[in-house]
């Protein structure tokens, strides 16, 4: 088979892997197709730069950000030496765009969102020069503009271009078209960060029922959306609602392998159970049965921050049930216990909105990679977004 060719089939074999979440795969297969394609048709070709690009995402997705940033600019070296006429050079812009805007969402990730802002700036006016402002290819950038904007708290500023966004996506491919779904997301993200759950809750159902109509409810995307409803319903007090989505993103991320996140989705479950629902011994099992899964990969520092400070507050309610239990068995005896649960709830509750207790990560929207970070919300832990072109 021709290397051109070869290497256009790897490349779509990538993209599908990064959707899948198979990084450590996608590298090595961009790795062993790029030597071979380099060499016979040169760095700057199209296919050759593809398949980096496809290599850096991956790169990115696994928390390398120095290797994918360094990836991601030598492409743009790349493509500032390319000298196309016509749709050509159109062809080579949009490409320097793309890269450009991948770039921004590493450094969103690696935290340095001036720098991101700036890229993804750039990024949106390159497109919107050479296309027009309403051309469909400007929803990606616009859509990851708004996720730097977020990051830096630039709220109304973010409102406008998320909807922006939608407005492009909605107008070109449809309505229910899944690619709307990434954006909706987007913008409820922004809705919890601003104290708007409601409207959250809204777009994240919305969202969910583009992308299990298009993709079904077994691919990942649906049970990305799946915490972050979850995170809007928990903060609207619907624990029950909260508690479904949580057990139904498990389930899908059970089935497809993603033992970090079905560890994330126990941990929601825990903290739901313990918070909202008054259950320390419940969320204790489901606290045990996110660290047993956990213990079979290699886990992020904050993830298990995260599990150790509620598996502490667990213990610490667990106490408080002990401790009344003990003095309703002293004064008024056991059966007194079984008939007054309200008791004991109500003294649970007391100990976990006190002010010494250790709050959660926050839901955060992110780009092509990230980790999750506290926020005002005091909502979950949050898995992995991504925003796709």
């Amino acid at each position: 088979m021709p290397t051109e060719e070869l290497g256009k089939q790897t490349v779509s074999v990538a993209g599908l892997m990064i959707h899948a979440g198979r990084y450590d795969h996608t590298v090595a297969l961009c790795f062993w197709a790029y030597g071979p394609a380099k060499h016979q048709l040169g760095e700057a070709h199209p296919v050759v730069v593809a398949l980096a690009s496809n290599m850096a995402l991956a790169l990115q997705f696994k928390g390398d950000l120095q290797g994918a940033a360094q990836l991601q600019q030598r492409l743009l070296e790349l493509a500032e030496t390319r000298t196309g006429d016509g749709i050509e050079r159109h062809a080579e812009l949009y490409a320097a765009a793309v890269v450009m805007g991948n770039l921004a969402l590493t450094m969103r990730e690696a935290g340095d969102y001036d720098v991101a802002e700036n890229y993804g700036r750039e990024a949106l006016r390159v497109v919107e020069h050479y296309f027009g402002p309403d051309d469909l290819r400007t929803a990606a950038p616009l859509n990851n503009l708004g996720l730097f904007l977020l990051s830096s708290g630039k709220f109304a500023e973010a409102e406008h271009v998320f909807e922006r966004a939608l407005s492009v996506r909605r107008a070109k491919p449809g309505a229910r078209h899944p690619m709307a779904a990434y954006t909706l997301t987007s913008l409820g993200s922004l809705y919890l960060a601003m104290g708007r759950p409601t409207e959250a809750a809204g777009v994240f159902r919305e969202a969910l029922v583009i992308r299990e109509d298009a993709l079904g409810s077994r691919h990942p995307e649906p049970a990305t959306m799946m915490n972050e409803l979850a995170t809007a319903c928990h903060a609207l007090g619907d624990r029950d609602e909260a508690m479904t989505a949580f057990t139904e993103e498990e389930a899908i991320c059970r089935r497809l392998g993603r033992h970090e996140d079905v560890a994330i989705s126990l941990f929601n479950q825990a903290d739901t159970l313990l918070r909202g629902l008054d259950d320390p011994a419940a969320a204790r099992v489901q606290l045990a049965e996110g660290m047993r899964v956990l213990a079979s990969i290699r886990a992020r520092p904050e993830l298990l921050n995260f599990s150790e400070r509620l598996r502490r507050r667990i213990d610490e309610q667990l106490t408080v049930c002990t401790d009344i239990v003990a003095n309703h068995f002293c004064t008024v005896g056991a059966r007194t216990v079984c008939q007054r649960p309200g008791r004991t709830a109500k003294a649970v509750s007391y100990v976990a909105s006190s002010g010494t207790m250790t709050q959660p990560f926050g839901s955060k929207n992110r780009g092509m990679s990230g980790s999750a970070r506290p926020t005002a919300n005091g909502s979950m832990y949050a898995r992995v977004v991504r925003s796709h072109s």
